[in-house]
């Protein structure tokens, strides 16, 4: 009975510091004149031990998401700077003073007549753009494509910039001079450049390839009449949804064509190329800046008459970045409730014929079509390793704050399993 009632009294002792807290100085356990001291689990150090799992499992779940950081693949993209290809069906110009009425050739046509002999009037040489203010009204206008049907889907234009050259009478440049004094040449169109300013603005309609062409055409079911042709007089240019000021310097100008360039690729606007406009002051100023943009040279019979060499042309060019085309995932397998089934062979595929047998001493050439295989690896995110010095220190700060409260949970436990142990062999 002793025995029962002094594991009895260890027992309240126990709850009695569980829910008041240890008694300092006292000892429990007087049971055959026998002293044992008896650990107390206190809620002090159940907190404790709780708040040391914790931190394990917090550092399980620190380290557990690094890894997925480190070894989570980043989205490539490629990007790539382009020339755009300048050609003279891409270039055109169309002159308010020109206003000729338009004379069919032959008889029959049904179509819009063409103009008869129109360079020989016209003040700018084959192969050229030009852009003019006459008496404070525009005159003559040009028409540029630009097709950008090289870069990726999907892609986003970094820049893109246009660079035309001028057309100045330069005695130092030999070259340019004798293309303007061959036959059919004419001498630089320029004038007054210095009080020329050109605005560039979205085209909206389509548009040929024309030299001087008069705004307005015989009307081809009533040649008593014109009709407009050009898109300056047909309302099909926007200098609200994109325009941008030309930047003139010592022998070209500069548009920016970033914007416009962007909105043609996302489709947001069709690309009808450009118009250069001359932006009008109010005034009564002429001026005209005659330009070079696509090479240009014609074959009369044995001579051959250079326009615009390569060298004299102008230049457009376009950056862009695109998203990494990736293959197609592989289909998983389905579960019919049987098992894993794989998924059905693609009826597409035919395997290509087997090599012809040779003998074991015949050497084994590489098939021709056969092309190594790059060991592609994706890379990490660079900043994830940022990551991992910082987890390493969470962790240590975090262990290091509750490490002592731990230990004393870890002792409790070891008293606990001595107390239950005397008090089993009490009560034998």
């Amino acid at each position: 009975m002793a025995a029962c009632r002094g594991g009895t009294r260890l027992k309240a002792e126990a709850w009695h510091g569980l829910a008041h807290g240890p008694k300092q100085g006292t000892t429990a356990g007087e049971a055959g004149g026998s002293r044992a001291t008896l650990a107390v689990v206190t809620p002090t150090s159940v907190a404790a031990f709780r708040r040391s799992r914790a931190v394990k499992a917090a550092s399980v779940a620190v380290v557990a998401v690094i890894a997925a950081m480190l070894w989570a693949p980043t989205a490539l993209a490629v990007s790539g700077t382009d020339s755009v290809e300048l050609i003279q069906e891409n270039q055109g110009w169309y002159w308010s003073s020109n206003r000729e009425v338009r004379q069919c050739v032959g008889t029959g046509d049904t179509g819009l007549c063409q103009v008869s002999d129109l360079s020989s009037g016209a003040p700018v040489e084959p192969g050229h753009l030009a852009v003019a203010l006459q008496l404070g009204a525009s005159d003559m206008r040009s028409y540029i494509l630009l097709p950008l049907f090289s870069l990726p889907d999907d892609a986003t234009v970094g820049s893109m910039s246009l660079t035309l050259n001028v057309s100045r009478t330069d005695a130092a440049d030999a070259d340019h001079t004798t293309h303007h004094t061959g036959p059919g040449a004419k001498a630089p169109g320029t004038t007054n450049e210095a009080a020329a300013s050109i605005t560039a603005c979205a085209v909206t309609l389509p548009w040929g390839s024309v030299e001087g062409a008069p705004s307005y055409a015989m009307d081809s079911k009533d040649p008593t009449k014109t009709e407009p042709v050009e898109p300056f007089v047909k309302d099909g240019y926007d200098c609200d949804k994109w325009s941008v000021k030309g930047k003139p310097s010592a022998k070209a100008w500069t548009f920016d064509l970033s914007a416009i360039a962007q909105m043609w690729v996302s489709g947001t606007l069709d690309n009808n190329g450009i118009v250069l406009l001359p932006d009008l002051t109010g005034g009564t100023d002429s001026w005209r800046v005659e330009f070079h943009l696509a090479p240009v040279e014609v074959q009369n019979n044995e001579t051959r008459q250079v326009y615009v060499s390569p060298q004299e042309a102008g230049s457009a060019v376009v950056s862009y970045t695109a998203p990494d085309p990736t293959p197609e995932p592989t289909p998983e397998p389905t579960d019919d409730g049987g098992g894993f089934v794989p998924p059905p062979p693609d009826p597409t595929f035919e395997p290509a014929p087997g090599p012809a047998p040779t003998s074991s001493t015949d050497p084994q050439p590489r098939p021709a079509d056969e092309e190594p295989v790059a060991d592609v690896t994706t890379p990490s995110a660079w900043y994830a390793w940022l990551v991992l010095p910082l987890g390493a220190m969470a962790y240590a700060g975090l262990a290091r704050a509750v490490g002592r409260e731990a230990g004393e949970a870890g002792a409790n436990r070891v008293a606990a399993v001595l107390r239950r142990r005397r008090i089993e062999r009490s009560g034998d």
